[in-house]
């Protein structure tokens, strides 16, 4: 009867409506956005104009998360997180690429929209006085297991390193409640989920 048809429709849009967040949205440390497991491992790094298929590894330790980028068996590259009821930051990246104190990702609570701002040291090398601008998003994201509404975070950060005008360098992270962070972009180097075409194993992507 009509029940029967509106049932019917309901689950329809649930089922076509990516889960996930929408703009507004409250996060906090309930919002699992950092588990201490990984969903999906297989990914996608992409350094330079080189696509590797990877396996990611984490660790986990205290409020502590360690994402490996491993391929035949050796780790290519960490991602080190801060994961605390305050929030998500990143602590370490690439070849010992520090942030003090750590880069603030995800301040909780909030919501998907809100910006704030943060300033420390990150190293690369040499210690630099840094300034960044977080601003927050929803976006839609292509997993394995389908689309998902993505919390994203664009970091802008400003390097005094000397010259006229601070040096700017951007990086985005996208989360997925439940999965973490399953995509990250700092310009030439990107992680990203292995998404599988259909007759493809995806040995070669």
């Amino acid at each position: 009867g009509i029940a029967t048809a509106l049932v019917a429709a309901a689950a329809a849009f649930v089922a076509c409506k990516p889960r996930g967040f929408s703009a507004g949205d409250s996060l906090d440390h309930t919002s699992d956005l950092f588990p201490d497991k990984l969903v999906n491992t297989r990914a996608t790094w992409r350094v330079a104009n080189v696509a590797l298929p990877v396996t990611l590894q984490l660790e986990s330790s205290a409020d502590t998360r360690t994402l490996k980028i491993v391929a035949n068996n050796s780790t290519l590259e960490e991602e080190v997180y801060k994961v605390t009821t305050d929030g998500i930051s990143l602590i370490t990246f690439g070849i010992n690429e520090t942030f003090d104190p750590p880069l603030q990702l995800l301040k909780f609570p909030m919501r998907v929209g809100d910006g704030f701002d943060w300033s420390g040291t990150f190293t690369s090398g040499k210690p630099l006085p840094t300034n960044a601008e977080i601003t927050t998003a929803a976006e839609s994201i292509s997993l394995a297991t389908g689309a998902a509404q993505a919390v994203r975070v664009d970091v802008l950060l400003k390097l005094s390193d000397g010259s006229p005008q601070p040096s700017e360098r951007r990086m985005v992270f996208w989360f997925v409640k439940g999965e973490g962070p399953v995509r990250r972009d700092f310009g030439d180097d990107v992680r990203e989920p292995r998404v599988e075409v259909a007759g493809n194993s995806g040995g070669s992507n």
